[in-house]
Formats: structure tokens, sequence, C-alpha cells
């Protein structure tokens, strides 16, 4: 964290976060929030600077929060990393081109869809996991995605490893990349199978875990709120990239989440949506992230929906064809 810390100041993060010559910080609900998520540093010069860090992310908050109904925020285990930290270390998504290898997803026929969709209620989705500071956000999306079309095929919901995904996928993580290692290597181990140390290294591939095999996988159309809509309601889960780079993101507590700075083509993070209703009028998405529970709604957000494709929640969305 140190070196972490050294690196972000030389780029100019640190800039404006005095380190106060106090001997210690004695403020006690500075400390109660370290103990709570177990914090610890090197020195007390380290400190003082998280410690200032973590003082203006709750000014932010404070005043985010009484000025806004609808949306609340809230101080997480993410309170001592400025918004550039925040995003070096979370969101690990590099964007390219959609691969010609998918499909296009087909919006066929006349359907009345239901007003709301919650395929957690249904068994589809596996409890929310964490993926620390590895950055390998994709990986968490294409399990999720697989996790849900395996429950839909047998009846079975099995955890998937995105260890397996991290160590073994070649050149940079994307969930395209991800479907077309499934379908070359044969399949993906399971979450048993193949645990994780929670960073990324040498591929241990066990052909005797496998838990998914995948035959190839489905583009829906960039944007296309209504494609998503209807992908989510007759298909199931589905994996979505998004911005996820601002600071009322990093923060995001309750409500329908709704940023009017958020860009519709800046992808960097990948998430799950796993549903979508609407609230006092308003409608949204049901998305599965992979930061723990103590972030948002017990590691869920709700992003505003047919809202100008807020974030970029459908610019690209995706599922896999499962092979058994």
């Amino acid at each position: 964290m140190l070196k972490l810390l050294a690196l972000l100041c030389l780029i100019g993060v640190c800039v404006g976060y005095t380190i106060e010559k106090n001997p210690q910080v004695t403020d006690n609900e500075w400390h109660v929030w370290r103990v709570t998520h177990k914090k610890a540093y090197k020195d007390l010069d380290e400190e003082r600077v998280r410690y200032a860090i973590w003082k203006d992310n709750v000014q932010y908050i404070n005043e985010f929060n009484a000025q806004n109904k609808h949306m609340k925020l809230k101080i997480n285990h993410f309170g001592d990393y400025t918004n550039l930290e925040f995003r070096y270390l979370t969101n690990g998504l590099r964007v390219e081109n959609r691969t010609s290898k998918a499909t296009s997803f087909l919006q066929q026929g006349d359907y009345r869809l239901p007003d709301s969709v919650d395929w957690r209620s249904k068994g589809y989705v596996t409890p929310v996991k964490n993926q620390g500071v590895m950055g390998q956000c994709w990986t968490f999306s294409v399990t999720g995605a697989f996790e849900g079309q395996q429950f839909k095929k047998t009846g079975k919901l099995v955890s998937l490893s995105e260890q397996n995904l991290a160590d073994c996928v070649k050149g940079f993580g994307s969930i395209d990349n991800g479907y077309n290692y499934v379908i070359e290597n044969g399949g993906l181990d399971t979450a048993e199978g193949y645990p994780g140390p929670g960073k990324v290294g040498e591929c241990r591939f066990n052909p005797n875990a496998i838990g998914v095999t995948c035959t190839g996988w489905a583009d829906l159309l960039k944007g296309d709120e209504s494609a998503l809509q209807k992908a989510v309601a007759l298909t199931g889960p589905i994996a979505v990239g998004f911005d996820a780079s601002h600071r009322s993101f990093q923060f995001y507590s309750s409500g329908v989440y709704s940023e009017p700075d958020c860009s519709a083509s800046q992808i960097d993070h990948t998430a799950l949506v796993v549903g979508y209703g609407s609230e006092d009028g308003t409608d949204y998405w049901i998305v599965k992230n992979s930061w723990g529970t103590s972030w948002g709604e017990k590691g869920y957000v709700k992003m505003r929906r047919n809202f100008n494709n807020m974030c970029g929640i459908a610019t690209m969305a995706s599922y896999p064809y499962v092979g058994r």
C-alpha cells in the first residue's frame, strides 16, 4: 500500500492532502472505521495521509446526502482511497471492439414483458463476491452470466472460478475474451475446484473440476435498453459493462443510482444485471457488483433504467450459451 501511495503521490493524487504535525490521529470515528474495515498502515505518516483523504471523502458524502433525496452515499471500505486510486484498484476493464465470433441477440416476436424481474428469487444468482483489489471485475461478470445460464439449464447453482479466468486468459481481460477462453479451453472450473489467492498467478486449470462449458455467446444491440430488458426477462442474468469511475459510485449506498457526469461510452467496469423494476416511478436495473456486501445495497446497485443508457449500462451487454 505504501508503494502505491508513493506512486500515486508522484502523479498528483495526494496533492491537497497535508500531513498534520500531530504525533497521532485521535478522531474516534476514524478509528472505528479502521477497526471495522481492518485497515493497517505502515507508519503514522501514511496514516495521516489516509486520514486526510478519509475526512475529505466523509465531507463529500455528507454534502451529497444533504442535497439528494433519491440516492444516498456512505463511507465504506474505499473510504481512505482517492477517486483516482479507487479507479486504479477496482475498475480493471479494457474495452475492445466486439468480436465477430458472437451472435446477435434476436428480438423476434411480440412479448409482453413483466413489469419487474428478479432472478435472485428464482435461484439463478450466487451470493455477492468480493474482487478485493485484484482489478479483474470482468471475471465476475463472466462467471455470473455462466452461473445463471447453467442454473437455467440444469437447475443447479454452482459457483464458478474467477481465479481460473484471471490466471489463464491471455492478453488483457474482457468479457468476450472470457467466453472465448471457456470455449477454446473446453470448460471453466468451479470455484471449489480452482480456489483463488486473490491475485493473478500461474494458470492451474484442472480438467477434473470443470463446472461449465460454452458453445458461444450473444451480444446485445449496443446502447439498446429495450433489448437489455427483453434479454433479462427472457434469458436470465446478463453481463454488462458501464462507467463506474465516479465518486458517487465509489460510495453508493442506496436508492436509484443516477450520475449526470456518467459516460455511455467510457466503460471501465463490468457487473451482472440480474433483474429490473421501478421505485416511486423511476425505472432501475438490479445490478450485482463484485465489491462485497458492505458496498451498496448488500453488494447491489439499482442503476437508473430508461434514462439515456445511464452510465452505458446497455453499451456492451452479453450472455453465454452453455454446453453442459
